[in-house]
């Protein structure tokens, strides 16, 4: 499967919330163990409007959350008491984009078999108007 790297400012978020759970989020066992799940959840991202629509630093929270969450580990404590403290309206909104951006990548439209796309491409390339072609010798 083809990489699709995050946008630069989603990384950067993510690698502060890495070193912030590192550090301060007791209740994570291994974070470390997090990070193939929390890529594939980059990659995904990148196939919906969450980039287009939410933060870096919420679609960074939400891989987190989402890897934690699939590994059987909570992040609530750390979501509760070190990013938000009491301020109850602000961890609601994020609540909701997390719960959000999370939803969007999980109805991704699966690709459709390689099979399928190949005849397709090479339709395609026929109709295609050659002068129009930068690789082509027309």
């Amino acid at each position: 499967m083809h990489r699709v790297h995050p946008d630069p400012g989603t990384l950067a978020k993510y690698q502060k919330y890495e070193h912030q759970s590192r550090t301060r989020c007791t209740s994570l066992n291994n974070p470390e163990s997090l990070r193939p799940d929390i890529d594939k959840f980059l990659d995904d991202v990148n196939f919906t409007n969450a980039i287009l629509t939410y933060s870096p630093s919420q679609i960074a929270l939400a891989s987190i959350i989402h890897a934690a969450s699939k590994n059987g580990q909570n992040m609530d404590s750390y979501v509760l008491d070190v990013l938000f403290g009491s301020n109850d309206e602000k961890l609601m909104t994020l609540v909701e984009s997390v719960k959000n951006i999370r939803l969007m990548v999980k109805n991704i439209e699966p690709c459709p078999p390689l099979a399928t796309i190949k005849p397709i491409s090479e339709k395609l390339e026929k109709c295609r108007n050659q002068e129009n072609n930068p690789d082509s010798q027309a």
